[in-house]
C-alpha cells in the first residue's frame, strides 16, 4: 500500500498532437520528473496552454532536477503538434 507522498513507479506518456498527454484521476496528483519534446511547447492542465501552465519546455531534453506536482484530479497537456514523451508518477 502507498500512503500520500509515496510515488508508483514512473509511467511515460507520448503524444504527437496537441491535446492530452495524461488524462486526469480524481484523487491522483502527478510528479513530472522528465520531458523530451520535439520543439518548444507549452506543457498545462488544459489544451492549447490553456490552465496552469506545468513548463515552457523548449526543445531537447529536460531531466527535472525538481519534480513538478499537478494540482489533483487534473491532466496533463501540450500546446503544440510535436513529438513530446514525459516521465510522470502518481501521488495517490
Amino acid at each position: 500500500m502507498l500512503y500520500k507522498g509515496q510515488y508508483h513507479p514512473g509511467h511515460t506518456a507520448h503524444a504527437t498532437s496537441a491535446g492530452a498527454l495524461v488524462s486526469g484521476e480524481a484523487g491522483v496528483s502527478y510528479i513530472v520528473t522528465d520531458v523530451i519534446t520535439a520543439a518548444n511547447n507549452i506543457i498545462s492542465t488544459a489544451g492549447a496552454g490553456a490552465g496552469d501552465v506545468i513548463m515552457r519546455a523548449t526543445a531537447g531534453h529536460s531531466n527535472l532536477t525538481t519534480p513538478i506536482k499537478v494540482a489533483e484530479g487534473s491532466g496533463i497537456f501540450q500546446s503544440t503538434s510535436t513529438s513530446t514523451t514525459i516521465v510522470y508518477h502518481k501521488d495517490q
